[in-house]
């Protein structure tokens, strides 16, 4: 499965161990937009290849946003199975 390209609102991290890195795109996107969509479990080119997450995982990324960004963002984090893998997005 393939998501398409990055864009100035779409953002594709290949797992939540890139979570740094994604809040600096986040804030920037943020910035210029005021909203935009980040993936986990997708490569840079489009392509899925998913991550296994669990609710912990999903509580210290949604942690870290409200902690890290100014103004806080309204937030809506969802997980998808796709093939028996969870992909995490975030849509900001």
């Amino acid at each position: 499965m393939n998501l398409g390209f990055e864009n100035e609102i779409t953002e594709f991290r290949e797992s939540t161990a890139e979570l740094d890195k994604a809040l600096r795109d986040i804030a920037a996107i943020l910035n210029k937009h005021k909203h935009g969509i980040l993936y986990f479990g997708v490569k840079n080119k489009g392509d899925v290849n998913g991550q296994i997450i669990g609710e912990k995982t999903l509580r210290d990324i949604s942690t870290k946003i409200y902690e890290r960004i100014r103004p806080i963002p309204a937030l809506s984090i969802n997980a998808f199975p796709i093939k028996q893998l969870i992909i995490y997005t975030g849509n900001i």
